[in-house]
């Protein structure tokens, strides 16, 4: 025992045996090194997909060069996915090998915590980062995860073909594509296993839905999606029964073709409405609770009685120099409703709401024990017209799906006031 300690005092560092065969040190530049190298050294750039917790997943184009400096475009806009824009990253070592984007370009701008300049709320932008930890290198892609979100982001290398399209203005030009299939063919259907799937595209918000109503009740399942070069593509899939999709693309005959992982071709078909009653949809914990608009325009083509109640309500907001961010009409539980609007002075953001008790019976619901000023006394002050007021005090509605005379690019629902058909609230609709 006397001898032990003189041993241990005579050990030196460099006689330790090394786990991994180098310092930590030592690994941690190595690791630097791999992910940094792989970045560069694609020869045609990276088709790069990252998703958001605010407005669903965007897509980029993305070149990485030695120097520390990078060149990219986006599909936030159509200005973005032609200018192609130069700014700076870092490798870095945290917790782990890190990618951050550390100067403006497109991908730092959906951070932008000013709803006015990139369209994201208040605060904290459309939920996205600038920094993402290393995860894995899978074949020809990269996958980082963000930090503070965990949301992915995805790089997949590039082809020439595909780098010459970027390039090219080609990106915007397939964008456009896209949306012009779904302004007119905004319902459609994949059939397996002998089940009926309605496919929901939203492009605003970038996701894509399937839905499908039995006797066992509602499946529904969503994902975030964004443009490619050539595809639109699905961020971790969109599960179908026991199929997960990973892109839809217009084929050579003009037909919207999924594609699962293994690259499986299901044929999409155009639905000339949506193939299950809305009422089926719409409940507090169904596949839809909510029928919003955002900003002042409320969706193209469709003519109601509420459309003058909408215009004098802007009219009031200009009087006053604000901005109407959006109006939403939710089932926030089994019993009680709410209508939620958000209006912008300045650049600070206002609520004012009410609730209301309901019962749905059939393709009917019945509002009931009207609340004004929820959580605060916006409603009170003139913010919400008493038009639009009494319209859902005590009212009975229908409910039911609105048609566009002039775009098919949404799923239009709508509260009909029964017995008065040309009288109806209506909106997008999503689950909040």
């Amino acid at each position: 025992m006397l001898i032990l300690p003189i041993l241990l005092i005579g050990c030196k560092k460099e006689d330790t045996d090394l786990t991994f065969g180098a310092t930590p040190e030592e690994r941690v530049s190595e690791i630097l090194a791999e992910v940094k190298s792989t970045l560069v050294e694609a020869p045609n750039g990276w088709i790069v997909g990252m998703g958001t917790s605010g407005k669903g997943g965007y897509g980029f184009y993305i070149s990485f060069s030695e120097d520390d400096k990078l060149k990219m475009l986006s599909d936030y806009s159509t200005a973005s996915a032609t200018a192609l824009v130069e700014s700076t990253y870092r490798v870095k070592w945290g917790s782990n090998a890190s990618l951050i984007f550390d100067t403006y370009n497109y991908l730092t701008l959906m951070q932008d915590p000013v709803p006015g300049v990139a369209g994201g709320t208040a605060a904290r932008g459309y939920q996205s980062d600038i920094e993402y930890n290393f995860d894995r290198i899978s074949g020809d892609s990269v996958i980082f995860v963000g930090k503070k979100y965990l949301n992915p982001l995805i790089l997949v290398k590039a082809t020439q073909e595909q780098q010459s399209a970027y390039l090219n203005a080609g990106y915007p030009t397939n964008i456009n594509k896209y949306r012009t299939f779904f302004s007119s063919n905004a319902f459609t259907k994949l059939a397996h296993r002998s089940k009926d799937y309605q496919i929901s595209f939203d492009i605003t918000n970038k996701k894509v839905s399937s839905t499908n109503f039995s006797d066992a009740g509602s499946v529904a399942t969503s994902a975030s999606f964004y443009f490619s070069i050539d595809a639109i593509e699905v961020i971790n899939g969109l599960i179908i029964d026991d199929i997960v999709i990973k892109r839809f693309k217009i084929n050579s005959a003009g037909n919207l073709i999924a594609y699962d992982e293994a690259n499986t071709e299901y044929p999409i078909t155009v639905e000339a409405k949506p193939i299950f009653p809305f009422e089926l949809y719409f409940k507090h914990n169904g596949v839809y609770n909510s029928i919003y608009t955002t900003g002042s325009v409320m969706p193209e083509g469709v003519v109601s009685d509420f459309n003058q109640l909408w215009a004098a309500q802007l009219a009031n907001y200009q009087l006053n120099s604000v901005s109407m961010i959006s109006m939403t009409f939710k089932l926030v539980d089994p019993r009680k409703a709410k209508l939620e609007v958000w209006f912008l002075s300045g650049t600070t953001q206002y609520l004012a709401d009410a609730s209301y008790d309901y019962v749905i019976t059939g393709n009917t619901i019945k509002l009931s024990n009207y609340i004004p000023s929820v959580s605060n006394a916006n409603w009170g002050n003139g913010w919400v017209t008493t038009a639009i007021k009494n319209y859902f005090i005590d009212a009975e509605f229908e409910l039911a799906w609105v048609e566009s005379s002039t775009s098919k690019s949404a799923m239009i629902g709508g509260l009909i006031k029964k017995g008065t058909p040309t009288s109806f609230y209506y909106g997008n609709v999503n689950k909040q």
